[in-house]
């Protein structure tokens, strides 16, 4: 081999970029849909945690795997995020976060290990959720409202329109 790539380390290609994000707040975990996407929609999930490193992951599993979650509805049916409401998960992880005030909702960005089907999360590095400022109707009163509510569905049903008296 030539002296050319004396000093050259191999790029470690297994640690994917990833669009996943964790949000962690109140009685539950929430992953967005690139999450799914990028664990290929798995059915069911396990999640573990390292509290050394204080990291969390989510890595795709089958229904008979201990401790396995439901989790993606499949391919094209996953519309909206993911909400885990498992009281053992969301306290194992808030654990973790000693920090963190019972009203905080934090988001944490997820590393992609695409041959372990496993994203991880540091949370170390969580950023509290922005809020929104928003103005109550028919008033100059403004509102907090937390963007995590903005990717809620929104109700199908429609108002019959009736005109107000003037």
């Amino acid at each position: 081999m030539s002296d050319v790539l004396k000093g050259f380390e191999v790029i470690d290609i297994e640690v994917g970029k990833s669009d996943s994000v964790m949000t962690v707040g109140g009685n539950m975990v929430k992953f967005n849909k690139a999450t799914a996407t990028e664990l290929m929609h798995p059915e069911f999930v396990r999640l573990l945690i390292n509290g050394d490193t204080k990291q969390v992951a989510i890595q795709s599993c089958t229904e008979k795997t201990r401790n396995a979650v439901a989790f993606s509805k499949g391919e094209g049916k996953q519309v909206y995020a993911i909400t885990l409401k498992v009281p053992a998960i969301v306290v194992a992880i808030k654990k973790l976060l000693p920090n963190m005030d019972e009203n905080d909702t934090l988001t944490f960005k997820g590393k992609l290990f695409a041959d372990d089907k496993a994203i991880v999360y540091d949370l170390t590095a969580g950023e509290p959720i922005k809020r929104r400022r928003r103005r109550k109707a028919g008033s100059d009163e403004e509102v907090e409202d937390e963007a995590a509510q903005a990717e809620e569905p929104k109700s199908t049903s429609k108002k019959r329109g009736r005109k107000k008296k003037q």
